[in-house]
């Protein structure tokens, strides 16, 4: 009856060093299968009962877990990464989706994001940067 526990703890441990979910959801799946043997089921009923735990753990997070918060982002285009992303710079002219832009003191090139359709200057949002070169949508 005490392996369940000493397993669940053992990939508690391995869960703080790893940094995956899934040994997380061995270990939840370790206690049911304790606390059914705790209630001195058969061996077969605490295996069943780890393994729906741990299944049904595994799928709750694949349906609601932190892949499916949003389309992924590279970190050129990722806010948290990127302290750039979602300034603002002022935009004089366009020519063929193309400009500078003066931000942060210097001459920088831009082109306009490949979702905006409008050249038209004014105050534009930086959303990307590859490279050296800023890519800007319209506020």
């Amino acid at each position: 009856m005490w392996i369940w526990f000493v397993l669940a703890g053992i990939c508690l441990t391995l869960e703080l060093l790893v940094g995956s979910f899934y040994l997380l959801f061995l270990a939840v799946g370790l206690v049911m299968g304790g606390v059914v043997a705790w209630f001195d089921l058969s061996v077969y009923w605490s295996i069943f009962a780890f393994i729906v735990t741990s299944l049904s753990c595994v799928f709750v997070f694949r349906l609601f877990g932190i892949s499916k918060q949003g389309k992924t982002r590279t970190a050129t285009s990722d806010a948290n990464v990127n302290l750039d992303i979602g300034s603002e710079v002022y935009v004089a002219e366009w020519s063929n989706r193309h400009t500078y832009v003066n931000y942060r003191g210097a001459s920088w090139q831009a082109i306009l994001a490949d979702n905006a359709y409008t050249e038209k200057a004014g105050t534009h949002i930086i959303v990307d940067i590859k490279g050296v070169i800023l890519v800007l949508t319209p506020k």
